[in-house]
């Protein structure tokens, strides 16, 4: 799906160009926004780009956000036991391709988390628990969650847009659904980032004037 809209947007683009059109962007809400930042590593021409209400990867928003309870982690973890017994070759395709990475691995199961993991555990109390828990039980099929979009999505392993000074990324100060949990900078150093009073959903829908 983000290839295509990747690819959708390209055309687009380089149509309404030929028309006479412009100046031209690219935005979207949560998801969109971050497809909206996908889509514009591979225009040619400088583009607006404000990513509404996203961040880097998708690998944090079901592996640390709220959406982590949205997860089936048993039915994960069992198709996960399964493949490696059985070798299978999805198995092999992602184990030989895929960088596996550990998240927090100082966590092991009945222990506390460590320093490194209580800024997120503090900043969504109502989770806490419940995200410790399954981490601890899941462990291993959280970290293949986390390796597989952290290199499908993180917009580091694309190409930075042409003109990274037009890229405005609108965040919402209280968003628990996109956890930010690296530096924008570090992958678009010519980017800003604004930020709005709200959550995820209030600021989708109360800040539109805003995000205009």
């Amino acid at each position: 799906m983000g290839l295509g809209l990747m690819l959708e947007c390209y055309v687009l683009s380089h149509w309404l160009r030929g028309e006479g059109y412009g100046p031209l962007g690219v935005t979207g809400i949560s998801m969109g926004g971050h497809n909206a930042a996908l889509s514009a590593t591979i225009l040619p021409s400088p583009h607006a780009i404000v990513p509404c209400f996203s961040w880097t990867t998708a690998a944090t928003v079901f592996t640390h956000g709220l959406l982590t309870e949205a997860v089936d982690w048993a039915t994960l973890h069992s198709q996960l036991t399964s493949m490696k017994q059985n070798g299978s070759e999805l198995w092999e395709i992602i184990s030989q391709n895929v960088p596996m990475l550990t998240m927090c691995p100082n966590v092991n199961e009945r222990q506390s988390p460590n320093e490194k993991q209580q800024p997120f555990l503090k900043s969504v109390p109502h989770l806490s628990q419940n995200w410790l828990q399954l981490f601890c039980h899941y462990k291993e099929s959280f970290d293949l969650m986390y390796s597989i979009l952290e290199y499908a999505t993180h917009l580091k392993w694309f190409l930075q847009p042409v003109s990274g000074t037009s890229a405005v990324f609108v965040q919402a100060v209280d968003d628990q659904y996109v956890p930010r949990l690296d530096d924008i900078s570090s992958v678009w150093p010519d980017s800003e980032v604004r930020i709005v009073k709200g959550g995820h959903i209030a600021g989708a829908v109360f800040k539109q004037n805003i995000i205009r």
